[in-house]
């Protein structure tokens, strides 16, 4: 249940920081406004954000798990998309100018702009602020699975949680099966899509003589 969580929270911030980035790196208007918002929302703890996210998403879902599941989802999402939004920004502002006028004097614009220019030079930040962010979701986890806001408590099966209990009971044997599994996850997580994505990477990186 925490991975699908992890993953939920990722694909959110993927799928805010590509265009939110991009908006901001071209344009000097939507610069001023979009870049300072991330900073003060980044500099909000992720805690800050449990009182709204919990009465929206459980309105929402008119009191059923469901809401608690995006509140607790969101949450961690906040703990991701801050800093892959500025890897995106800052992997545009730095495209070298050659390469710029190279597409501008073939005339390339709209999807095969964004395709051979944009988002490649986008990948190689953007999977190491990947990799940053996983982080920051797995330490936030706990947190976001035992959520208490006021009288209300909301509980979420997940590995978050289940270290939370163990370490209330005292449980060292839980504990230690609880950390084994997390860093089985992490190893796993590494080996099987950070390496080869690290090493994708390295093949999208300008070389500046």
């Amino acid at each position: 249940c925490s991975f699908y969580r992890m993953l939920a929270a990722y694909a959110l911030a993927l799928g805010f920081s590509i265009p939110y980035g991009m908006m901001a790196a071209r344009s000097r208007f939507w610069e001023r406004i979009l870049i300072p918002a991330v900073d003060i929302a980044q500099s909000v703890p992720v805690v800050g954000f449990f009182p709204a996210a919990i009465y929206f998403f459980v309105a929402l879902a008119h009191g059923s798990r469901l809401g608690v599941e995006m509140a607790a989802i969101f949450l961690i999402f906040t703990s991701q998309a801050w800093n892959m939004t500025l890897g995106v920004f800052e992997s545009i502002k730095t495209i070298p100018a050659d390469s710029i006028e190279a597409l501008d004097a073939f005339g390339v614009s709209g999807w095969l702009r964004f395709k051979r220019l944009l988002m490649p030079a986008c990948v190689p930040k953007l999977v190491y602020n990947s990799i940053v962010s996983w982080m920051a979701g797995w330490y936030f986890l706990i947190a976001c699975e035992i959520i208490t806001v006021g009288p209300a408590h909301y509980h979420l099966p997940g590995l978050g949680s289940y270290l939370m209990e163990a370490a209330d009971r005292g449980s060292t044997i839980d504990i230690v099966a609880g950390l084994i599994a997390l860093l089985l996850i992490i190893v796993a997580m590494d080996v099987i899509v950070w390496q080869p994505l690290s090493s994708l990477a390295d093949k999208f990186r300008y070389e500046v003589a």
